[in-house]
Order: C-alpha cells, then structure tokens, then sequence
C-alpha cells in the first residue's frame, strides 16, 4: 500500500512539472493565439481540464522512458521532449475531432476554423519546442534524431488517417481484417511509437533498445485502438440488450452509426449483414467485439514481451509500468 502511494505521489510530481512547462511553452506564443491554444488543453482528460481527471497521458510516457533508461538525464531536456510529444498530439487529436465531426466543447466554443488554425499551431509549437532544445547546448545531432523521429510519426500517421478517410468510401465486404489493423497500426501505433522511441532517444539509448521501445509502442497503440473501438461497439450491444435504452444506438454518435470501418464491425458484418443500423443484429454485434477484444489482447502480450525483455535490462521503472 505504502509503495504504492509512493508511485501515486511521484506520478503527481511528474505531471505537476509537465503542467508548469507545458504553460511556458503555451505562453510564449503571441495573444490571442494563446488563449485558444490553451482552450484546447482545457478539454476533457487534457492537463489543464478544469473538471474530471487531468492527464498526461502521451508526456508522461515519454519522460518515464527515458528516466528509465538513464535515472540521472537532465530534467529539462527530458520535460521539453515530453511536451513537445503532447503538444503534438494534442494537435493531432484536434485535427482527427475535425475529420470526425465530433462536437467538442472548443469546436462549439470557437468554431471549426479557429481549432483548425489551433492545430496547425500546436504541431509547429511541437517542433520548436524540440528546436529550443538548441538553447541549452544539447548535441544537434540528437536534435536532429528527435525531429526526424516526430516528423515520420506524423507521416505514418497521416497517412493512416487518410487510409481511414477513403475506406469510408469501400463497402464493409470490400475490406478486410488485415487492411483494418495495418491501417491502426499507422494511425495510432506510429503515434504510440514515436511517445516512447522519442524518450529512448533523449536518454542516449543504443539503437537496438530504441528500436524495442518502438515495437513496444507500435503495439500498445494498436491494442488501445482495439479496445478503444471494441467499448464503442459494447456500448450499442448493451443498450440493445436493455429494451430502455435500445434507442441509444439511434441518437448517439458512434462508429456504428457513422458506418466507421473499425475492426469490430468489419468483423461483425461479415458474420451478418448489420448495416441496417437501426436494427443491428446482436449477435453479430458480439461476435465483432469478441474477436476484436481477442487481437486486442494479442497485441498487449506481444507488447508485455517487449517490456519484460527490457525490464530484464533493468530499463523499465515500476512507474512506467505503471502508467502503461
């Protein structure tokens, strides 16, 4: 128990450091720019939300990795990394909102045009974050290392959500389980990778063990993406099963409804027809979730067995493990 307060009282140290440098970097850009920026970072599970839990999800990764690796790195050039890592992201969660038609609270608040231009911000203010590093004599070459690994993230990425974009436009039966999981694998798993090879990178690691961080990132991202779309679909298939709620599916903006070709329902339509979304069939709902959940699991093995050989190199902080 006491151990485990411990870990819990570090972790809030850590995320009380990423929120003061993360409001540096916010602060130096010039007004009014700055206030939408930090409207962004005020969302719901972002870390200056005013309500719920404020997390640094992506941050937090990437400064453990690399406290991992090397216990005594320099604190700033290991916090600057982190941010740069969830300045970006957040930028990428505005744009993927925008493509989405997602309603969020700041799209409402200031319009579609604004969080565009808040975006194309945040991901050039990710890469001068990492360019300021140059301010405190760190090595150009590692600077170098950690902007060629942001920017073939953000390609990888892209590139996975355009594929997304056009498979709205293919049939279900056109699509395959395979296409499905390369397409997350570029879309989120680069994105994950990148958090953890980019800590690796800062801590001074060889590449071989910053390859492994990768690969154990690459997986995460594509088992979080799975279990992420694989609650969509359980949501449905519970307010299905309770005849209260069974117009849930109908009013609330899900993949289902939105025809998104996520694994779980490319699987369920090939075991039976359920584009008709205003009665999807429930067993067919199950099984797209079950087989999904079943990969999903698949790919957290395969990420622990990365883990666990690092761990054998003493290279994984019970605080990481924590966090992952």
């Amino acid at each position: 128990m006491n151990e485990q307060r411990s870990l819990t009282d570090l972790l809030a140290a850590h995320c009380a450091q990423l929120r003061e440098r993360l409001q540096y970097f916010i602060t130096v850009l010039p007004l009014p720019l700055c206030d939408d920026v930090f409207l962004a970072f005020k969302e719901p599970g972002k870390p200056f939300a005013s309500q719920g839990d404020p997390r640094f999800s992506w941050s937090l990764i990437t400064l453990l990795v690399a406290q991992g690796i090397s216990p005594n790195i320099d604190p700033q050039l290991a916090l600057d990394v982190a941010i740069a890592v969830e300045i970006f992201m957040c930028g990428v969660d505005l744009i993927d909102d925008i493509e989405d038609g997602d309603q969020t609270a700041i799209i409402q608040s200031i319009g579609t045009a604004r969080v565009v231009n808040v975006a194309s911000a945040l991901l050039i203010l990710a890469h001068k974050a990492l360019l300021s590093l140059l301010d405190v004599a760190v090595d150009r070459s590692l600077i170098l290392s950690l902007l060629n690994t942001l920017v073939n993230a953000s390609l990888k990425s892209a590139n996975g959500q355009h594929l997304d974009i056009l498979f709205e436009n293919r049939e279900f039966a056109d699509i395959s389980g395979e296409e499905s999981i390369n397409m997350i694998g570029l879309k989120s798993g680069s994105l994950m990778s990148a958090t953890m090879h980019l800590g690796a990178l800062c801590a001074g690691a060889e590449k071989g063990i910053c390859e492994k961080f990768a690969e154990c990132g690459r997986l995460l991202g594509i088992a979080y993406q799975l279990d992420n779309d694989s609650h969509d679909l359980y949501n449905i298939a519970q307010s299905l099963d309770n005849a209260e709620n069974a117009y849930c599916h109908k009013t609330i903006k899900t993949d289902l409804t939105l025809e998104k070709k996520t694994l779980p329902i490319i699987i369920a339509n090939k075991y039976e027809n359920i584009l008709h979304v205003n009665e999807p069939d429930r067993k067919a709902l199950k099984e797209g979730i079950l087989v999904s959940w079943a990969v999903s699991l698949l790919y957290r093995e395969r990420a622990l067995e990365c883990l666990q050989e690092l761990e054998k190199r003493s290279l994984v902080s019970p605080l990481l493990l924590l966090v992952l």
